[in-house]
């Protein structure tokens, strides 16, 4: 995760591609996105997401 550059890094080493404030039932949020073409024909995608057809999402407490 680099707060600074605002990207998280799958273990792939791919970063994110959005990341952005959110609220998440009254609590601050960070809501960090991977792109489904990056995610979708990654070999260890399992490791990251159960979505089959969408590319990695993070909610994390900011």
């Amino acid at each position: 995760m680099d707060w600074d550059e605002r990207q998280a890094t799958c273990p792939r080493g791919n970063t994110s591609t959005w990341w952005s404030p959110a609220s998440q039932r009254g609590t601050k949020a960070i809501v960090v996105k991977s792109d489904k073409e990056t995610c979708r024909p990654c070999p260890v995608r399992d490791q990251c997401t159960r979505s089959k057809t969408g590319g990695r999402s993070l909610s994390l407490q900011a």
